[in-house]
């Protein structure tokens, strides 16, 4: 999402649907102003992990909590997904909210 200069709260909703067969031993997600990067885990919020491992079709549902971006000009800030399995392979979606903070 592309958000313009102030204070916002950004958050978002990570799904991530292995197929049936599939190990998952981890899902992650989280709000990063970097594509394709998790942000540090507890630096501000706006991050989520499981470690734990599931098999055949679990969907893994999570929820990233509010991450507080303060920002000078336009900058895209990306909702990231990730998950590490074995056997088959997933599919992923998301979804990512702002709101204005002032």
């Amino acid at each position: 999402v592309s958000l313009t200069a102030g204070d916002w709260d950004v958050e978002g909703t990570v799904q991530l649907n292995p197929a049936a067969g599939t190990i998952t031993s981890n899902a992650k997600g989280g709000i990063s102003a970097t594509t394709n990067t998790l942000p540090t885990p507890m630096t501000a919020g706006g991050y989520v992990a499981i470690d734990a491992t599931t098999a055949g079709s679990v969907s893994h549902v999570l929820q990233t909590g509010a991450q507080r971006v303060s920002i000078a000009g336009t900058t895209t800030i990306f909702l990231v997904g990730q998950a590490t399995f074995s056997v088959s392979t997933m599919t992923g979606s998301g979804f990512i909210r702002a709101r204005r903070v002032r």
